[in-house]
């Protein structure tokens, strides 16, 4: 490990008290960065009830190994994004988050462009997401998981897969994909 413990580049993309950067991933090769802002106050007289929770500028960003912002996906949330992900060869990026009121989103990115090619919404929040390494398979995790398959830049709508009324999934078994 090199002595030299100065990181190579920092930011913060929307800086403001309370905002934080939730999740962070790299390319396969290093060459991309991307990450996904939160906002959540910690004091001790914050007001948790989702109603009253104001809303808050956060989003996802991609940076080259340089440092320099290749593209963001900003928007209004109650709280933010709580994962995202880059596949290993760096061509697609992924975020999951709640956007208010109990309100989930995930979200797929072409990671050369920052062009959104998937936009779908659950009723809970998605506390994280995951790419295979070249991008064709895209999986959330919230209240079930959920399995999206990519052929082109087309997303495939999700096979749900949740727990049965004995409260294990799937009955006990694995499934591959």
């Amino acid at each position: 490990m090199p002595a030299n413990k100065t990181p190579t580049w920092a930011t913060n993309p929307l800086p403001s008290k309370n905002i934080y950067i939730n999740s962070v991933g790299i390319s396969g090769d290093g060459q991309l960065v991307i990450g996904g802002n939160y906002f959540h106050d910690y004091s001790p007289v914050a007001n948790h009830v989702l109603s009253a929770a104001p809303f808050f500028t956060v989003g996802i960003f991609l940076w080259n190994a340089q440092g320099a912002l290749q593209w963001q996906d900003t928007f209004q949330s109650t709280e933010g994004v709580y994962w995202v992900a880059l596949s290993r060869d760096g061509a697609w990026a992924a975020g999951g988050g709640l956007m208010s009121n109990g309100n989930g989103f995930i979200y797929a990115y072409e990671a050369a462009t920052g062009t959104k090619s998937l936009v779908h919404s659950v009723k809970v929040r998605v506390n994280r997401v995951a790419l295979s390494g070249d991008g064709t398979y895209l999986v959330a995790g919230a209240d079930s998981i959920y399995v999206f398959t990519r052929t082109g830049s087309t997303w495939s709508a999700p096979q749900i897969i949740t727990a049965d009324s004995s409260g294990s999934t799937l009955g006990g078994a694995c499934r591959y994909f």
